[in-house]
């Protein structure tokens, strides 16, 4: 019965955010427009934001002619003062949290993640899971495992606190509470380090499961294919 409830809601609440959001593709540039001074705003009390002269920006030309291109390197020594202490610095507080992400430039990078980012991907994740269930119907999404093939969910203290992790390993740490029970391959899985040992963990278990969702990173999910088509003999030999 309270499934049938939820299903129900979520049916009905998907079809009111679809309807919102072709609302925002007919305006993206000024939804997008709006959202960059919203964080101009927010971020003007900081040190980047004062340097730039934040407070005196109105419009996209303001906010081009204020904030030249930067790279990674150029953030890098602000990045490093946050993770050492300072507040306030790039954005509003200190983020507690940050992902460890690697690219064809400056070799491995730290990057913070603010609450506001967090509730971003989530906001996006929920209007990706809406969009499903409304063309797929939110009964059948929901009656089985739901797979999120991300990075290890484990985290590695850094300075100050801080804490270091895979940022879709962090986006599962705090599930909703109806879709803990429905979230695979789960925690225990998906804390292995190990990129190998867990693809391999998460192949032997979803073999067994009726999946109703499939995401992650195509490349990811290819190789998980592979290994799944493989069956359990050769993964154990390519182990060993």
């Amino acid at each position: 019965m309270i499934e049938r409830v939820g299903s129900a809601a979520l049916r009905v609440y998907a079809a009111h955010r679809r309807r919102a959001l072709e609302g925002i593709a007919r305006a993206a540039v000024r939804v997008q427009e709006t959202a960059l001074l919203d964080l101009v705003r927010t971020a003007r009390g900081t040190n980047f934001g004062r340097s730039h002269r934040f407070d005196q920006i109105h419009s996209v030309a303001d906010y081009q002619a204020r904030t030249p291109l930067g790279d990674y390197l150029r953030f890098h020594p602000l990045w490093t003062r946050v993770l050492h202490g300072d507040r306030d610095v790039t954005w509003p507080g200190r983020p507690r949290y940050w992902v460890k992400t690697s690219g064809t430039t400056a070799g491995d990078k730290l990057i913070p993640v603010t609450p506001e980012a967090f509730r971003s991907h989530r906001k996006g994740g929920w209007d990706a899971l809406l969009i499903a269930a409304e063309r797929v119907g939110a009964e059948r999404l929901l009656g089985g495992p739901l797979l999120f093939l991300g990075g290890s969910t484990e985290l590695a203290p850094a300075a100050g606190g801080c804490w270091i992790g895979d940022l879709s390993g962090l986006m599962v740490r705090d599930l909703p509470p109806g879709f803990r029970a429905r979230y695979s391959p789960g925690r225990a899985i998906a804390s292995i380090q190990n990129w190998d040992e867990r693809i391999d963990a998460v192949a032997s278990l979803v073999e067994r499961q009726d999946l109703r969702l499939v995401t992650g990173m195509p490349s990811w999910l290819m190789i998980l294919f592979e290994r799944v088509d493989a069956g359990p003999a050769r993964r154990e030999g390519a182990q060993a």
